[in-house]
Protein backbone atom coordinates (compact mmCIF):
# COMPACT_ATOMS: atom_id res chain seq x y z
CA UNK A 1 0.00 0.00 0.00
CA UNK A 2 2.91 2.34 0.76
CA UNK A 3 4.45 1.54 -2.63
CA UNK A 4 1.13 2.58 -4.17
CA UNK A 5 1.38 5.94 -2.37
CA UNK A 6 -0.88 5.47 0.64
CA UNK A 7 0.03 7.94 3.40
CA UNK A 8 -2.43 6.26 5.76
CA UNK A 9 -0.54 3.00 5.31
CA UNK A 10 2.66 4.70 6.51
CA UNK A 11 0.82 5.94 9.60
CA UNK A 12 -0.85 2.58 10.27
CA UNK A 13 2.43 0.71 9.84
CA UNK A 14 4.07 3.07 12.35
CA UNK A 15 1.25 2.29 14.80
CA UNK A 16 1.67 -1.43 14.22
CA UNK A 17 5.41 -1.25 14.94
CA UNK A 18 4.83 0.76 18.10
CA UNK A 19 1.84 -0.95 19.68
CA UNK A 20 2.00 -4.52 18.40
CA UNK A 21 5.58 -5.28 17.37
CA UNK A 22 7.19 -3.02 20.03
CA UNK A 23 9.78 -1.70 17.57
CA UNK A 24 10.10 1.96 18.51
CA UNK A 25 12.78 2.81 15.95
CA UNK A 26 10.80 1.48 12.99
CA UNK A 27 7.70 3.18 14.35
CA UNK A 28 9.59 6.48 14.51
CA UNK A 29 10.84 5.94 10.95
CA UNK A 30 7.38 5.45 9.47
CA UNK A 31 5.79 8.27 11.49
CA UNK A 32 8.44 10.59 10.05
CA UNK A 33 7.68 9.36 6.54
CA UNK A 34 3.96 9.90 7.10
CA UNK A 35 4.68 13.40 8.40
CA UNK A 36 6.67 14.20 5.25
CA UNK A 37 3.51 13.27 3.32
CA UNK A 38 1.40 15.66 5.44
CA UNK A 39 -0.24 13.23 7.89
CA UNK A 40 -1.25 15.38 10.89
CA UNK A 41 -2.17 12.52 13.25
CA UNK A 42 1.35 11.16 12.77
CA UNK A 43 2.72 14.40 14.27
CA UNK A 44 0.72 13.83 17.44
CA UNK A 45 1.55 10.13 17.67
CA UNK A 46 5.26 10.74 17.11
CA UNK A 47 5.17 13.32 19.92
CA UNK A 48 3.56 10.69 22.18
CA UNK A 49 6.25 8.18 21.19
CA UNK A 50 9.02 10.65 22.07
CA UNK A 51 7.51 11.46 25.47
CA UNK A 52 6.41 7.97 26.52
CA UNK A 53 8.90 5.61 24.87
CA UNK A 54 12.05 7.62 24.23
CA UNK A 55 11.74 10.18 27.08
CA UNK A 56 12.78 12.96 24.71
CA UNK A 57 10.73 15.89 25.99
CA UNK A 58 12.18 18.44 23.57
CA UNK A 59 11.31 16.42 20.48
CA UNK A 60 7.91 15.58 21.92
CA UNK A 61 7.16 19.27 22.48
CA UNK A 62 8.41 20.09 18.96
CA UNK A 63 6.01 17.68 17.25
CA UNK A 64 3.07 18.56 19.49
CA UNK A 65 3.55 22.21 18.53
CA UNK A 66 3.65 21.25 14.85
CA UNK A 67 0.45 19.21 15.26
CA UNK A 68 -1.22 22.16 17.04
CA UNK A 69 -0.26 24.45 14.15
CA UNK A 70 -2.01 21.98 11.85
CA UNK A 71 -5.17 22.12 13.99
CA UNK A 72 -4.85 18.86 15.94
CA UNK A 73 -7.04 19.30 19.05
CA UNK A 74 -5.66 16.26 20.88
CA UNK A 75 -2.17 17.72 20.68
CA UNK A 76 -3.39 20.74 22.68
CA UNK A 77 -4.42 18.37 25.45
CA UNK A 78 -1.33 16.17 25.24
CA UNK A 79 1.14 19.05 25.34
CA UNK A 80 -0.67 20.51 28.37
CA UNK A 81 -0.30 17.12 30.09
CA UNK A 82 3.39 16.98 29.13
CA UNK A 83 4.00 20.40 30.70
CA UNK A 84 2.09 19.36 33.82
CA UNK A 85 4.07 16.14 34.23
CA UNK A 86 7.31 18.02 33.64
CA UNK A 87 6.18 20.73 36.09
CA UNK A 88 7.09 23.43 33.60
CA UNK A 89 5.48 26.16 31.47
CA UNK A 90 2.56 26.46 33.84
CA UNK A 91 0.74 29.31 32.08
CA UNK A 92 1.17 27.69 28.65
CA UNK A 93 -0.30 24.45 30.02
CA UNK A 94 -3.42 26.29 31.19
CA UNK A 95 -3.81 28.10 27.88
CA UNK A 96 -3.47 24.86 25.90
CA UNK A 97 -5.94 22.84 27.94
CA UNK A 98 -8.44 25.70 28.02
CA UNK A 99 -8.34 25.90 24.24
CA UNK A 100 -8.78 22.12 24.02
CA UNK A 101 -11.69 22.13 26.48
CA UNK A 102 -13.49 24.89 24.57
CA UNK A 103 -13.21 22.91 21.33
CA UNK A 104 -13.67 19.36 22.61
CA UNK A 105 -15.37 18.96 25.97
CA UNK A 106 -14.78 15.28 26.81
CA UNK A 107 -13.64 13.16 29.78
CA UNK A 108 -9.96 13.79 29.12
CA UNK A 109 -10.11 17.54 28.55
CA UNK A 110 -12.41 18.06 31.57
CA UNK A 111 -10.12 16.13 33.90
CA UNK A 112 -6.91 17.77 32.68
CA UNK A 113 -8.48 21.23 32.74
CA UNK A 114 -9.62 20.73 36.35
CA UNK A 115 -6.17 19.46 37.38
CA UNK A 116 -4.28 22.34 35.77
CA UNK A 117 -6.70 24.87 37.25
CA UNK A 118 -5.82 23.42 40.66
CA UNK A 119 -2.15 23.83 39.81
CA UNK A 120 -2.93 27.53 39.32
CA UNK A 121 -4.85 27.73 42.61
CA UNK A 122 -8.06 28.45 40.69
CA UNK A 123 -10.04 26.29 43.10
CA UNK A 124 -13.56 27.50 42.37
CA UNK A 125 -13.12 27.15 38.62
CA UNK A 126 -11.53 23.71 39.00
CA UNK A 127 -14.37 22.43 41.15
CA UNK A 128 -16.95 23.70 38.66
CA UNK A 129 -15.28 21.69 35.88
CA UNK A 130 -14.81 18.68 38.17
CA UNK A 131 -18.54 18.52 38.88
CA UNK A 132 -18.88 17.30 35.28
CA UNK A 133 -16.88 14.11 35.95
CA UNK A 134 -16.71 13.36 39.68
CA UNK A 135 -20.01 11.46 39.62
CA UNK A 136 -19.59 9.87 36.19
CA UNK A 137 -20.29 6.14 36.57
CA UNK A 138 -18.20 5.29 33.50
CA UNK A 139 -15.14 7.07 34.89
CA UNK A 140 -15.71 5.57 38.32
CA UNK A 141 -15.79 2.12 36.76
CA UNK A 142 -13.36 2.26 33.85
CA UNK A 143 -11.00 5.17 34.55
CA UNK A 144 -10.94 5.51 38.32
CA UNK A 145 -7.25 6.43 38.18
CA UNK A 146 -8.17 9.83 36.70
CA UNK A 147 -10.34 10.58 39.70
CA UNK A 148 -7.66 9.41 42.15
CA UNK A 149 -5.13 11.82 40.64
CA UNK A 150 -7.54 14.72 40.96
CA UNK A 151 -8.28 13.84 44.60
CA UNK A 152 -4.55 13.59 45.37
CA UNK A 153 -3.98 17.09 44.01
CA UNK A 154 -6.98 18.44 45.93
CA UNK A 155 -5.41 17.05 49.11
CA UNK A 156 -2.03 18.48 48.15
CA UNK A 157 -3.73 21.87 47.76
CA UNK A 158 -5.40 21.42 51.18
CA UNK A 159 -8.92 21.47 49.75
CA UNK A 160 -10.08 19.22 52.56
CA UNK A 161 -13.61 20.61 52.88
CA UNK A 162 -14.34 19.95 49.21
CA UNK A 163 -12.96 16.40 49.41
CA UNK A 164 -14.96 15.75 52.58
CA UNK A 165 -18.15 16.91 50.90
CA UNK A 166 -17.37 14.74 47.89
CA UNK A 167 -17.16 11.65 50.10
CA UNK A 168 -20.23 12.40 52.19
CA UNK A 169 -22.89 14.16 50.11
CA UNK A 170 -26.08 12.37 49.10
CA UNK A 171 -25.04 11.76 45.51
CA UNK A 172 -21.73 10.24 46.62
CA UNK A 173 -23.36 7.99 49.19
CA UNK A 174 -25.57 6.57 46.43
CA UNK A 175 -22.45 5.85 44.34
CA UNK A 176 -20.50 4.33 47.27
CA UNK A 177 -17.73 6.88 46.75
CA UNK A 178 -16.24 6.34 50.21
CA UNK A 179 -15.88 2.59 49.59
CA UNK A 180 -14.43 3.10 46.09
CA UNK A 181 -11.75 5.42 47.48
CA UNK A 182 -11.39 4.03 51.00
CA UNK A 183 -7.61 4.63 51.33
CA UNK A 184 -8.06 8.23 50.17
CA UNK A 185 -10.84 8.71 52.73
CA UNK A 186 -8.40 7.76 55.49
CA UNK A 187 -5.73 10.03 54.02
CA UNK A 188 -8.29 12.82 54.30
CA UNK A 189 -8.97 11.80 57.90
CA UNK A 190 -5.23 11.96 58.57
CA UNK A 191 -5.28 15.61 57.53
CA UNK A 192 -8.52 16.29 59.42
CA UNK A 193 -7.61 14.56 62.69
CA UNK A 194 -8.51 17.58 64.76
CA UNK A 195 -12.06 17.69 63.39
CA UNK A 196 -12.59 13.90 63.33
CA UNK A 197 -10.12 12.38 65.83
CA UNK A 198 -11.82 8.98 66.04
CA UNK A 199 -12.38 8.30 62.33
CA UNK A 200 -8.69 7.82 61.46
CA UNK A 201 -8.40 5.19 64.20
CA UNK A 202 -10.98 3.03 62.40
CA UNK A 203 -8.68 2.55 59.42
CA UNK A 204 -7.43 -0.97 60.19
CA UNK A 205 -3.92 -2.36 59.78
CA UNK A 206 -4.57 -3.68 56.28
CA UNK A 207 -4.81 -0.12 54.91
CA UNK A 208 -1.92 1.45 56.83
CA UNK A 209 0.77 0.88 54.20
CA UNK A 210 -1.39 2.07 51.30
CA UNK A 211 -2.54 5.15 53.20
CA UNK A 212 1.03 6.06 54.11
CA UNK A 213 2.11 5.68 50.48
CA UNK A 214 -0.64 8.06 49.39
CA UNK A 215 0.30 10.57 52.10
CA UNK A 216 3.90 10.49 50.84
CA UNK A 217 2.68 11.04 47.29
CA UNK A 218 0.41 13.92 48.33
CA UNK A 219 3.23 15.61 50.25
CA UNK A 220 5.50 15.36 47.21
CA UNK A 221 2.77 16.81 44.97
CA UNK A 222 2.39 19.67 47.46
CA UNK A 223 6.03 20.58 46.76
CA UNK A 224 6.00 19.85 43.04
CA UNK A 225 2.84 21.83 42.26
CA UNK A 226 3.19 24.62 44.81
Amino acid sequence: AIKKGSTSALYNLANLYRYDLKDVKKSEHYYLQAIEKGHVEALNNLAVLYSEDLQDVKKSEHYYLQAIEKGHVGALHNLAVLYYLQKTKKSQALDLVERCYNIENNDYSRHTYAVILLWHHKFKESKTIAEQFLYDEKLLTEHIGYLRKYLYLLLAKKQYAFVYDYFTNTKSVALNIKDRFKPIWYVLMHYMKEEYPNEYLRMGEELEETVQEIITKVEQMRKDYA
